[in-house]
């Protein structure tokens, strides 16, 4: 009769020996003599135990052998187990080994893909082995089922990187997709997308998935509030994985033997909302000055300083507030409220390492700085950006004077307020323009405008040349389309921020003027709402985020051209 415990014994002693015979083989190698190239190789693997793709596993440890020593890097994220084990394997290193322990939580008839991606490298040089994967199944085969596809940003269209995790939920009873799922539940399978934003789900059973992709930061396999994610409104079926042919046995007489194509699924992910809105930063900038951002934009805020004068404005995103006391102060108390969500009572007190502002001392005046640089472009306006809001809100004061370096000639200009206060343009007369190609010094002329303390503007000088037209160039787009919706049609220029905007509906000739020469690309956004943006998705409601083209080619804009350019949107 076989003792108890023999087995295990002796399952573990041939472990060891493969071990010792992994080490020794390693030590036969021949490397690079010294002062020779460097190693640039990843490690190899010779052998591992039980062999890879095995059948009926029952161990509770597998080793993997290669041929030199390795290191691990970060295994406990960067091996990904699918179907997930918890608890998560032990990994660690023996020689030339690796040696994966796992715990008592396998299923039976279920095939088990380990994916080491960029967790092993070699002890000496850290080349890092890439995309190795030890698979084994507790049944009687493996499981041949696989989903490829790719997950891309839902607006840039690029490529989403190895950050993102993508799953796959059996699908039970033809039933729509759980809003919790992503959320709480267990996914069968798991992997990550490459550099390419591509992913491979392998060795998978015959069955139904939902399939969703998420920005998982945290290695939780699960979808957190402000992660980005992706998903497929529909439940996919995998495909046969493709099988070697073997051509030396195939007749070359008999037709070829055709393998289905698997299917490339593409997600579009998106940025989810934070959980609710809600104050993400407040500070007094200046004595008597104070900043509120918040999570998402306000509507229509509303501040309460109790029973303090202040004046506030809201900037062009609506997410943060600028604000000013009307009798400055170290320290403020406010309540913020707005139809947002937004009901708080803010305490702010002023740091002492900041400069205290001496408010009614003549030495300290109201600051301004222009909104153009030493090119003011020909078909623009000189602008200036004041520190805080004037008494002449919407009102045209004389304030300025401007000087042409060829006649040395002064003209005097207004200012004209913008309603909020904080911004004026330069406005000349009807017997002075600026001319094109030349320069020019301007003077914004002192205390001749105040601000809510009463502080008049210091005395500056700017000096600036007008462009040409000829440093330009222009594009006409002809847009064709008979589709229903309102189209957004956005330029871009190479770092892919928006510099000009155009809409339409139908077939339209669309003007984009006095560009910079650059490369730009054309984008448009299927405005399906009709509210003037793009819209993200929106996971719990099912929704995909508006839909996004972009023009086949990028556009070299060359000084003095016109470039004519037809887009046919489908």
């Amino acid at each position: 009769m076989q003792r108890k415990g023999s087995h295990w014994f002796s399952r573990y002693s041939v472990v060891l020996i493969f071990l010792l015979i992994a080490t020794l083989y390693g030590c036969a190698k021949q490397g690079y003599p010294s002062g020779g190239p460097k190693d640039v190789a990843p490690p190899v693997v010779v052998n591992t135990l039980p062999n890879n793709q095995s059948t009926f596993f029952s161990d509770r440890q597998f080793a993997i052998a290669f041929d030199e020593y390795v290191v691990l890097k970060d295994a406990d994220n960067n091996m990904l187990v699918s179907p997930p084990i918890s608890p998560k394997p032990t990994v660690t290193t023996k020689g030339k080994s690796v040696v994966v322990k796992l715990g008592d939580s396998l299923q039976p008839n279920t095939t088990y893909l380990f994916q080491f991606r960029e967790a092993v490298a070699d002890f000496n040089e850290g080349n890092l082995l890439s995309d190795f994967s030890y698979v084994f199944s507790t049944g009687s085969s493996l499981d041949s089922m696989e989903l490829r596809g790719e997950v891309v940003d839902a607006l840039t269209l690029n490529p989403r990187e190895a950050t993102v995790t993508v799953a796959a939920y059996e699908v039970r009873d033809d039933e729509a997709m759980p809003d919790s799922m992503a959320f709480k539940e267990k996914p069968a399978y798991i992997t990550r997308c490459n550099k390419r934003g591509q992913f491979h789900l392998d060795y998978m059973k015959p069955h139904n998935y939902w399939l969703v992709a998420v920005e998982d930061e945290n290695k939780n396999m699960r979808l957190d509030a402000g992660e980005a994610v992706a998903f497929l409104e529909r439940a996919v079926t995998p495909t046969l994985r493709p099988q070697p042919i073997d051509t030396a046995s195939v007749d070359s007489t008999k037709a070829r033997v055709k393998q289905v194509e698997t299917p490339i699924h593409k997600m579009l992910m998106f940025a989810t909302e934070a959980e609710q809105q809600r104050v993400l930063n407040y500070m007094m900038t200046e004595k008597g000055q104070a900043t509120i951002a918040t999570t998402m934009p306000m509507q229509q805020p509303k501040l309460d300083a109790m029973g303090q004068p202040i004046e506030f404005r809201l900037n062009t995103t609506r997410d943060t507030l600028l604000i000013w006391m009307l009798h400055p102060a170290d320290s403020m108390r406010l309540v913020l409220s707005d139809a947002s969500g937004l009901n708080d009572t803010l305490k702010m007190k002023r740091s002492s390492k900041m400069t205290k502002m001496r408010v009614g001392n003549a030495s300290v005046t109201l600051k301004a700085k222009p909104l153009f640089s030493s090119k003011l472009h020909y078909f623009d306006t000189a602008a200036f950006l004041f520190s805080a809001p004037l008494q002449e809100a919407g009102e045209r004061v004389m304030g300025a004077v401007i000087c042409r370096d060829v006649d040395s000639v002064f003209h005097p200009m207004d200012l004209l307020i913008d309603s909020a206060g904080l911004k004026a343009i330069l406005m000349g007369d009807s017997l002075f323009a600026l001319a094109q190609g030349q320069s020019y010094e301007l003077k914004l002329l002192p205390n001749k405008v105040k601000d809510i303390w009463d502080r008049g503007n210091d005395s500056l000088l700017f000096q600036t040349t007008l462009s040409e037209e000829k440093d330009y160039g222009n594009i006409r787009l002809q847009l064709r389309s008979n589709m229903p919706s309102s189209l957004i049609c956005e330029l871009l220029d190479d770092k892919g921020m928006v510099t000009l905007k155009r809409e339409a509906v139908g077939d339209k000739l669309l003007l984009f003027p006095h560009l910079k020469p650059a490369t730009y690309r054309l984008r448009i956004i299927v405005d399906e709402n009709d509210n003037h943006r793009w819209d993200r998705g929106d996971y719990l409601q099912r929704r995909q985020s508006e839909r996004v083209l972009y023009y086949e080619k990028s556009i070299e804009v060359r000084a003095n051209w016109d470039f004519e350019e037809t887009w046919v949107v489908e």
